[in-house]
């Protein structure tokens, strides 16, 4: 997204009289281009706000720092942070798209990875870039956004209570899907009820018309759907869910199953959001055939079929790949 830097200084409450024009956002000297607002923000082992002079040689539009006097570029704030991520909120805010967003203690990122590509074969789709997933890649994600977007497809990671929530509030999600709950983060919870808890934070900030796509599988996630007042999703291998899998066949080479179509339990996640999208079954396969070198490049098409290479860690479907999205 591009703002008139005006518009930064209006949203943080800063009296600012310009015409600039903030091109991108940037944490980081080493990458930050002309026309970047900078954040000088503080860590364990540095101060962004020692880096200010050299951002603003480097070109950048102006800078947000809470350590350094204010200036003609520099914008004095308590909390370089705590503005970085009320302009995301704001632009969040502003931004007419909806948001996915993707959790769990395994398979976010390739969850979030199949969910984009699916969805991005209809409607113009952003999403997480890595993992940039905590307090400061999602503010980050949400600024660079592409006005255009329909949809953005956010991983929410956390290392603590609390931290699911904060981001929720930021981002508002319309759709949140939760692939499990493991020992990822154990040390700083005293049972994985307590992790549990933490990303049951997603779909209680979807509210009543938020979707909650849910795997039936683990039961510490399919219980979340007792939390939400709105729609909820089950897909997995078990009874309860909308989505399973059928004639499931594994092999050296791979794993096939018909029908149900189960690219193991992160392929039914993002099923399950496409048919939220209103994509269709055709995305499933045209969104995998666009990523040759990306989860399940191992695979070969059969007709309404799926295959995925099971030493790969990311699943997807292979381009005969015929989900029932009734």
């Amino acid at each position: 997204m591009n703002r008139p830097l005006r518009w930064v200084a209006d949203t943080l409450g800063i009296e600012m009289k310009t015409a600039a024009q903030v091109t991108g956002w940037s944490t980081d000297t080493r990458t930050v281009a002309p026309g970047d607002l900078f954040f000088a923000l503080r860590g364990p082992n540095f101060d962004g706000n020692q880096y200010v002079s050299q951002a603003l040689e480097k070109g950048a539009v102006a800078a947000i720092a809470d350590g350094v006097p204010a200036g003609d570029r520099v914008l004095q704030v308590p909390d370089s942070l705590g503005a970085l991520q009320t302009l995301a909120a704001k632009a969040r805010q502003e931004w007419a798209g909806e948001v996915v967003g993707v959790t769990g203690s395994a398979g976010k990122t390739s969850t979030k990875e199949m969910v984009a590509d699916m969805i991005s074969t209809k409607l113009p789709t952003e999403r997480t870039q890595g993992n940039l997933n905590n307090h400061i890649g999602l503010p980050l994600t949400l600024l660079r956004l592409d006005e255009a977007a329909r949809v953005a497809v956010l991983e929410m990671g956390m290392n603590h209570a609390g931290e699911i929530r904060a981001l929720c509030e930021i981002a508002k999600p319309n759709v949140g899907v939760v692939t499990n709950v493991g020992w990822a983060h154990i040390e700083n919870f005293e049972s994985r009820d307590g992790i549990a808890s933490a990303k049951r934070e997603l779909v209680e900030a979807l509210g009543p018309r938020g979707v909650a796509v849910l795997n039936a599988d683990d039961d510490r996630v399919a219980a979340f759907a007792n939390s939400h007042p709105g729609r909820t999703i089950l897909y997995g291998q078990s009874a309860e869910a909308e989505l399973r899998a059928d004639d499931v066949q594994y092999a050296l080479d791979g794993v096939r199953f018909r029908a149900g179509a189960r690219l193991r339990v992160r392929l039914l996640a993002a099923v399950r959001v496409l048919q939220w999208a209103s994509v269709g079954s055709a995305g499933l396969a045209a969104g995998h055939r666009r990523r040759p070198g990306g989860p399940g490049a191992r695979r070969r098409p059969e007709a309404r079929s799926c295959h995925t290479d099971p030493r790969t860690t990311g699943a997807a479907g292979g381009p005969g790949c015929r989900p029932d999205l009734a």
